[in-house]
């Protein structure tokens, strides 16, 4: 039995769009908590109207949230050096969250008629 090859180290790029996409999430998780305005967005925006929306919600937490859990599990999996398994798992979840991404763009473009800037740097 052959055991898969030991991680080189880090993927630094990985990581860097981790804690990109971790960043913008954990803001977008803030706003949404606090009742904040996002920066640069003014109310009756389409960033105010996304957030206000309720797919600004998935299973009683911020959209965004769940976007900071997944981008630090990817930069965790990134950090720790991308093993066969783990750029499986990388791989897996990245489709997952691109797929889920797509479709709260779509949700935004065509039932709200809003664009979030944010949203969209994140997705």
């Amino acid at each position: 039995m052959k055991c898969p090859p030991a991680p080189s180290g880090p993927d630094w790029g990985a990581t860097a769009l981790a804690a990109a996409g971790l960043v913008v999430s954990a803001y977008l998780t803030w706003t949404k908590l606090s009742g904040a305005t996002a920066l640069f967005c003014e109310t009756g925006s389409g960033c105010d109207v996304v957030q206000a929306s309720r797919y600004a919600v998935f299973l009683g937490l911020p959209t965004a949230a769940w976007g900071v859990l997944l981008y630090a599990i990817v930069g965790g999996l990134a950090l720790t050096g991308l093993t066969p398994r783990r750029w499986v798992w990388a791989y897996a979840l990245a489709v997952a969250a691109v797929a889920f991404s797509a479709y709260l763009t779509w949700i935004s473009l065509f039932e709200l008629g809003a664009v979030c800037p944010y949203c969209l740097a994140d997705a």
